[in-house]
């Protein structure tokens, strides 16, 4: 499955499956092909915490192995339009 194919049914059913929080950055890549951008680097953290499909974002925990936290969006104007975290429902938009 491509990152189209995926976004698509997400727009329509408000799932983030097959992703799910926890999931490493590889497996990502190996669901939705490798990211548009990567960043959250720094001199302390330099494994890319930020993966960049298109409009959306992917956040993961800054360590190596960390897991997805979650995901973000901003409308044009640069205001949050979709965030989704770890300590919402797992698996749908609410």
């Amino acid at each position: 499955m491509d990152f189209n194919v995926w976004y698509s049914q997400f727009i329509e059913t408000g799932s983030i499956k097959p992703l799910h929080f926890g999931m490493s950055r590889r497996e990502l890549e190996e669901i939705l092909g490798p990211p548009d951008d990567k960043g959250g680097t720094s001199r302390k953290h330099r494994t890319p915490s930020i993966y960049k499909y298109r409009d959306l974002e992917f956040f993961f925990e800054h360590w190596q192995q960390g897991g997805l936290r979650a995901l973000y969006r901003e409308d044009s104007t640069g205001h949050c339009d979709l965030h989704i975290c770890q300590d919402d429902r797992q698996d749908k938009l609410m």
